[in-house]
């Protein structure tokens, strides 16, 4: 990322610029209207706006904003806010904040691309970052906390050749906007939470030198999780669905409180029968671990522990792996003591608690450094030796993502060995670049794996469409073999987590477009790819050509059919649940459930199997209070 001063330096040796091509800016139009589904709100909605503007030339203060030009990087900015008013008749005079500033940072980028004009472009479809607004005005002493919130998925950001003209726009979850600030701006009353929308954008005249300087934080009252990515209807439209409502059943709607908010990860169940999972946010805002337990026909969850965003981590986004002591292991992909993601256990107390609200003890057995791994996204999994393996999105000493070990050391802590690095750049390497999922074993102990990005593919004007590799462990390391690459046609593009099947047999998804399902076989020494399916429902928000497929892993059971999920298929664009059975020599497809929104919104995660044949799941928008649900589907 560069700064806002590093792009001043380039101006004196910038002409001109060419004009928008054709094609960037269909694309732009086509992405601002999805933008504009996403972050909707009534045209009676009452908003709060906190605003910063300025025009200079030569001497103009320092500033910071800063996009990512690649995939996992992050974009943010510390600004000066100026003024706060309301839509509200009677209050739409600006009014002067003292010491007012805007600090925020995003999740990272999940896609990177250069347009036609070779403007590097980013979009944002993971939630996380965090933004706060402080100051005073309306008699609040200075450093009040004036806004807080965190980010949604959705946002975009670019900036053109020579580092000219950058720009970020997305969805917020406000957590708290003080109550002060509504009072006197005609809306006392309304709740001091809700969503919005923040915009900072940086720009300069090539010929009179004059910069402008944009920055504006929209907040609307409300529920204060996202409505949900996509979508045909509202999110208070209830319908019927193909599973039938009978099969269905929400076993909680979290509400961004103690519960957390944003669930992502698939949950995880153990031989009771009690589920785990965790939240991306909520809790004390940086997220949660829950376990979900039956009593009688009704499930109650328990909050196990609520992240601090201190060196234990924040974030958590994948689920959590049970080790053999029943000690629940995963990943944050935020903070810690280097900032860049932490490996977190946690256990129960040492005797039965006397109430179930009892928090579980966390220990953050390693956090990430830069030179091995940044942000980890990824589910753990266990060898036999006991050794946890996992992977991060970038970072490592090519920066483009890590699959790593961490090792007992006999000394009560945990020991990372990195086994392999990933090329970083725009287009990712041959070999592949930032895998989003973790990794699995074969029974002779190799290792297989997903870059999102990166191989011999061509997706998005001049980015990579990603690889399926494996890992086989040497006598001098681990060597990676690229197993295929994804060509964006048929095959789709940016893969997910794999599973492997007793006879060695490959399965994974991709997301681009509407998704497929694939499978991958060992043939003759190699590897044959082939299609299962490829879904044809509504799309995602990037380039019209959608992200709205499969998201998370695979699920089998023993009869070797599939079940999965997607984050914006279905017949009201918010997700849907799949089966795959095999038949005929190909694979048959069976739609199990269409979220609509008030029974929850886009499933990220996959599905769990119990060996009663029950499917559970969690969607990370929607239900009663927009923050997402677990639910169970039974056959």
């Amino acid at each position: 990322m560069q700064s806002k001063k590093q792009f001043c330096n380039l101006i004196s040796r910038i002409v001109s610029r060419a004009a928008t091509a054709a094609l960037a800016t269909a694309f732009v139009l086509a992405f601002m209207a999805t933008q504009a589904a996403m972050f909707s709100a009534t045209a009676s909605a009452q908003t709060v706006t906190f605003t910063y503007n300025l025009k200079c030339s030569g001497n103009c203060p320092p500033h910071n904003l800063g996009v990512a030009s690649a995939v996992g990087e992050p974009s943010d900015d510390l600004v000066t806010i100026a003024a706060v008013n309301s839509n509200v008749p009677g209050y739409t005079t600006p009014v002067p904040i003292n010491g007012g500033s805007l600090s925020w940072i995003s999740s990272p980028a999940s896609i990177a691309f250069i347009d036609p004009n070779s403007d590097v472009d980013a979009t944002y479809s993971n939630p996380g970052g965090s933004a706060s607004i402080v100051g005073s005005v309306f008699g609040l002493p200075n450093g009040s906390v004036l806004l807080t919130g965190s980010f949604q998925g959705g946002g975009n950001s670019g900036q053109g050749d020579h580092g000219w003209s950058p720009s970020y726009a997305g969805g917020t979850d406000i957590s708290y906007i003080n109550p002060v600030i509504l009072a006197n701006l005609g809306m006392a009353g309304l709740p001091n939470h809700g969503t919005g929308v923040l915009s900072d954008k940086w720009t300069v005249d090539p010929v009179s030198g004059i910069e402008t300087f944009t920055v504006s934080v929209t907040f609307t009252p409300g529920a204060q999780c996202a409505s949900g990515l996509g979508g045909s209807q509202s999110l208070g439209w209830t319908a019927e669905h193909s599973a039938g409502n009978n099969n269905f059943k929400i076993l909680h709607n979290f509400s961004a409180a103690g519960d957390g908010a944003l669930p992502m990860g698939p949950l995880t169940i153990d031989q009771a029968g009690n589920l785990y999972g965790t939240t991306q946010q909520g809790g004390s805002g940086n997220g949660t671990v829950f376990r979900l337990r039956q009593v009688q026909s009704d499930w109650v969850l328990n909050p196990l522990y609520t992240f601090s965003g201190g060196n234990d981590g924040a974030y958590p986004v994948a689920g959590v792996t049970i080790g053999p002591n029943g000690i629940l292991y995963g990943t944050a992909y935020w903070r810690g003591s280097g900032d860049f993601g932490t490996v977190f256990s946690l256990r129960p107390a040492p005797q039965a608690p006397k109430t179930a609200l009892v928090a579980w003890s966390e220990t953050a057995l390693h956090s990430f450094a830069g030179n091995d791994g940044v942000y980890p996204y990824s589910n753990l999994v266990f060898d036999r030796a006991g050794n946890l393996y996992g992977t991060t999105l970038t970072g490592g000493s090519r920066g483009g993502g890590v699959v790593y070990q961490l090792t007992p050391n006999g000394a009560g802590g945990w020991t990372e060995n990195v086994l392999y690095n990933f090329p970083s750049s725009l287009y990712g390497g041959p070999d592949g670049a930032n895998p989003y999922a973790g990794v699995v074993f074969d029974k002779s102990g190799n290792l297989y794996g997903a870059t999102w990005v990166g191989g011999n593919g061509y997706c998005f004007f001049d980015t990579d469409c990603g690889t399926v590799f494996q890992l086989t462990p040497s006598a001098g390391g681990w060597k990676e073999n690229v197993l295929y690459n994804f060509q964006n046609g048929s095959d789709g593009a940016n893969p997910n987590g794999l599973i492997v099947d007793a006879s060695g047999n490959l399965y994974g998804t991709t997301a681009l477009g509407s998704g497929t399902v694939f499978e991958l076989s060992p043939s003759n020494g190699g590897w044959k790819y082939s299609l299962l399916h490829s879904f044809t429902g509504n799309g995602g928000p990037y380039f019209n050509t959608g992200s709205g497929g499969p998201y998370g892993s695979l699920t089998m059971d023993q009869a070797g059919n599939l079940y999965g999920t997607t984050l914006q298929d279905g017949s009201y664009g918010y997700g849907s649940v799949f089966k795959l059975t095999p038949s005929n020599g190909g694979w048959t497809e069976t739609d199990l459930y269409d979220f609509s929104g008030p029974d929850g919104a886009n499933p990220w995660g996959g599905v769990t199997l119990d060996s009663h044949g029950n499917l559970f799941g969690t969607t990370a928008y929607g239900g009663a209070y927009s923050c997402g649900v677990a639910y169970e589907i039974t056959p």
